[in-house]
């Protein structure tokens, strides 16, 4: 799975309504596109956390960068500091406690997170969408449906605060598998450094290939 952080620069605050008080869906979405349709990277931290019936629960925390169209790198904290990189073409997954490396055609939407940034920019074509307001200082909560039957994802929950900075996304899979993610410390827009999203297996540990190239 993957996970992502966002604060927005000059984002104006969009109030909470007043008790009663009714909310255009329609102007909430358009604001939000809007805002992301000019953002093609971010970086920042993460935690997620995974409840699944089959595998049990799990918590990892880590850094990301993510970069339009199709990049992507998720660093994992901890003694087995796993790494993922996505190229445009392969998704690399290393694991050094395991001394190995396992690449696979990258599927654009299979790792959940690795297009929000194009999603949210998005949201009219790619799902049907509920929403709630949040109370006074609080956080607007989207329920995102996706369109397209194929997706692997059932259900999007998208947490925003009031200058719309994306602060949890939560993925609900076919076999009712739950990732949360929330983030922190995120920057957007700044060039990802030069080789960010490039991977050489290190010397010595095993390559498993699965799949045929793109």
């Amino acid at each position: 799975m993957w996970p992502l952080a966002l604060s927005l620069a000059h984002a104006d605050p969009l109030p909470a309504p007043a008790a009663g008080a009714a909310v255009d869906p329609a102007a909430l979405i358009a604001r939000i596109e809007a805002r992301y349709q000019g953002i093609r990277s971010l970086s920042g931290a993460f935690v997620q956390t995974v409840k699944s019936g089959v595998y049990g629960d799990d918590t990892q925390s880590g850094s990301l960068l993510l970069e339009r169209p199709n990049h992507m790198r998720w660093q994992v904290d901890g003694a087995d500091g796993r790494l993922f990189v996505a190229d445009g073409t392969w998704l690399w997954m290393y694991s050094p406690s395991d001394g190995q490396v396992v690449k696979v055609p990258q599927v654009e939407g299979a790792g959940g997170a690795d297009v929000l940034l194009e999603s949210l920019a998005h949201l009219t074509d790619r799902f049907t969408h509920t929403f709630t307001p949040p109370p006074p200082g609080g956080t607007w909560h989207l329920v995102l449906v996706p369109r397209d039957p194929t997706n692997p994802y059932r259900q999007y929950e998208v947490g925003l605060s009031a200058d719309l900075v994306l602060e949890e996304l939560i993925l609900v899979d076919e076999q009712g598998t739950v990732t949360r993610m929330e983030f922190r410390g995120v920057t957007l827009g700044t060039p990802a450094p030069e080789g960010s999203f490039s991977f050489t297996p290190p010397a010595g540990v095993e390559v498993v290939a699965l799949g045929s190239t793109p």
